[in-house]
């Protein structure tokens, strides 16, 4: 049997294979932000075609975080109805963990009242965010643990803390968007302490047997921006604290066109965008299992990855959408390459930046 389809842990859960849909957003919620019956369904086909473990599409921690259709798990009265989500991915055998995450200055203006959120005024389309204050930083730290506390009583069976692609968490930790002089910025150690911070107080929350991952940034793709270096003390750092996991991504919603470019250069059948962060992770020491995502599209490809010991999991989301059942086709030999016809019909669909630059 291939390596692909071999059980491995994060945390206390056990993963009944190392194939990850990382998040992708459906765009498929309630006006209430609860998941509708199609992304119920949808959850539940990704589950019965074979995939490991699922991560929702973004659930955002406040209404001051916000999209099109998105999910929210701010209030109580949201937990029976993630409970639906989670009850249909079970009963096809995969895990689902929920993706937490606040926009912040990627924020859509036109869906809140005010300006965006921000750890500092850096302009994002013309828009320039409020600074939050001190007292603000420590609510929001501790709205990721209440929503967190949801998500565990939703019976997921562990949560993903988003820090890369611009959102909040991945804005406190980048020097190009955290120019604080306080505590909160300053330095490497400064601008990582909202990471470190959060997950404490999602951990309090959940207990030591509830799986928190954290998807993180290794680049901006940004001048100014964080590099591979710096993220790997904010991975290191969290790796102490008692993360289970983490993801690794690039790019945010005003990344630099020519060093977008540069990362999706065609030069290969299969690219694999993030592995190089994986393997330098692997030669620092890193002891938890790293889920590398971006661009995989051959089974040779993904079972190498494996066996060479550069990542424990690896993670897709546009082929999902092309073949929601990949993985059992995969299992049975029915599928080798997921070919070009995913990128085809994933830049057909593209809409905003943050999906062009994305790593899947």
């Amino acid at each position: 049997m291939s390596i692909l389809f071999e059980p491995c842990a994060i945390g206390r859960a056990t993963i009944r294979n190392r194939i990850v849909r990382s998040a992708t957003n459906e765009r498929l919620a309630t006006p209430d932000g609860a998941p509708s019956q199609e992304q119920v369904d949808l959850n539940a086909n990704l589950s019965a075609g074979g995939v490991g473990l699922i991560v929702t599409g973004t659930v955002h921690i406040r209404r001051d975080s916000a999209g099109v259709r998105v999910l929210y798990i701010d209030r109580d009265e949201l937990v029976p109805k993630f409970r639906k989500l989670t009850d249909a991915v079970h009963k096809n055998g995969a895990a689902v963990f929920a993706q937490l995450a606040h926009t912040g200055r990627q924020t859509d203006p036109s869906k809140i009242e005010g300006r965006p959120l921000a750890p500092s005024p850096v302009p994002y389309r013309g828009i320039t965010p409020r600074e939050l204050a001190e007292e603000e930083i420590l609510e929001l730290i501790n709205l990721h643990a209440a929503c967190a506390r949801r998500v565990k009583e939703s019976g997921f069976d562990g949560v993903q803390l988003h820090a890369a692609h611009g959102f909040l968490i991945s804005q406190f930790s980048s020097p190009f968007t955290n120019i604080r002089a306080d505590r909160w910025g300053g330095s490497p150690e400064g601008r990582m302490r909202f990471a470190c911070e959060a997950f404490r107080a999602v951990r309090a929350k959940v207990g030591p047997d509830f799986p928190v991952i954290v998807k993180i940034n290794m680049d901006d793709m940004k001048a100014g921006g964080i590099v591979m270096e710096e993220a790997a003390g904010i991975v290191f750092a969290l790796e102490k604290l008692g993360v289970d996991a983490v993801e690794l991504a690039s790019g945010i919603g005003d990344s630099d066109e020519d060093l977008v470019r540069e990362r999706n250069r065609w030069e290969a059948i299969d690219r694999a965008w993030h592995l190089p962060y994986a393997r330098y992770l692997k030669t620092l020491g890193l002891n938890i299992p790293i889920i590398v995502v971006g661009a995989i599209r051959q089974k040779s490809v993904a079972e190498h990855i494996i066996e060479d010991g550069e990542a424990e999991f690896v993670a897709f989301s546009r082929p999902f959408i092309k073949h929601s059942d990949f993985p059992n086709q995969w299992k049975e030999g029915r599928l080798e390459d997921l070919g070009s016809h995913v990128e085809k019909k994933a830049r057909d669909d593209e809409g905003p930046k943050e999906c062009r630059i994305a790593d899947y």
